[in-house]
C-alpha cells in the first residue's frame, strides 16, 4: 500500500488538533512534510523545518520501543534517518510551540 504523503497531511493535522499529545502521529506528519517539502525544487524549506521539528517532539515523547513491532522499529529508524538527512541540509530541530488551552473558566 502507498500512500500520497500530501494527501496525508491534512489527516494527521487533524488527528494532532484532536489530540495534540500524539507523538507517533507527529512523527508520521514529520515524515510526509518532509517528503513533499524535498519534492519541490527548489526544496521547501519552512515545510522541511516543521518536518524536523515535528519529528523531534516524536523522538523525545515516544516510547522507546514497542516489544514485537518491528513496523514502529522501522519507522523510528525512518525518522531517525531522514533527521540526520536535514542537518546536513544546515536544519535545527526547534521546539513545538505549547498547545495553548483557554484559562479555567474562559472561553476561547
Amino acid at each position: 500500500l502507498k500512500v500520497d504523503p500530501a494527501l496525508s497531511i491534512p489527516i494527521y493535522r487533524a488527528v494532532l488538533e484532536a489530540d495534540p499529545k500524539n507523538y507517533e502521529v507527529m512523527g508520521y506528519l514529520g515524515l510526509c512534510l518532509v517528503a513533499v517539502g524535498t519534492s519541490t525544487e527548489p526544496a521547501n524549506k519552512e515545510q522541511l523545518q516543521e518536518g524536523l521539528n515535528l519529528m523531534k517532539a516524536f523522538v523525545d515523547n515516544a516510547p522507546a520501543n514497542k516489544p514485537g513491532d518491528n513496523e514502529y522499529a522501522e519507522f523510528k529508524s525512518s525518522v531517525a534517518s531522514t533527521m540526520e538527512y536535514l542537518k546536513t541540509q544546515n536544519l535545527k530541530p526547534q521546539s513545538l510551540p505549547k498547545a495553548t488551552t483557554p484559562a479555567k473558566g474562559k472561553k476561547p
